[in-house]
């Protein structure tokens, strides 16, 4: 899916694949999973995990946000993408790991 995707739940999952382009998904009670090519991206749970891969392409047009308070953290960058991550979680794990 091209173009701006916004999906937001009170008490839910959210679930997406093959994006691209921008994503700001927030959950305030479920996990959050994201896969594809980002320019821009905030995925925020309140209490649940927040997975993401970053496929190749992948640029930082802005700041990402990644978070979780009450939840394990993964995220998976190309090699190829420059970055500097700031990474916190109220309540879990944070693992990065390369695309």
């Amino acid at each position: 899916m091209k173009g701006s995707v916004r999906p937001h739940t009170g008490d839910g999952s959210i679930e997406g694949s093959d994006l691209d382009g921008q994503c700001d998904a927030m959950s305030g009670d479920g996990r959050i999973r994201l896969t594809g090519r980002f320019d821009v991206l905030s995925a925020r749970s309140g209490d649940g995990s927040v997975t993401v891969e970053a496929h190749h392409g992948s640029k930082l047009e802005s700041v990402w946000n990644i978070s979780s308070g009450d939840g394990g953290i993964e995220v998976a960058l190309p090699a190829d993408l420059p970055v500097n991550i700031d990474a916190s979680t109220g309540d879990g794990s944070i693992h990065l790991r390369e695309a």
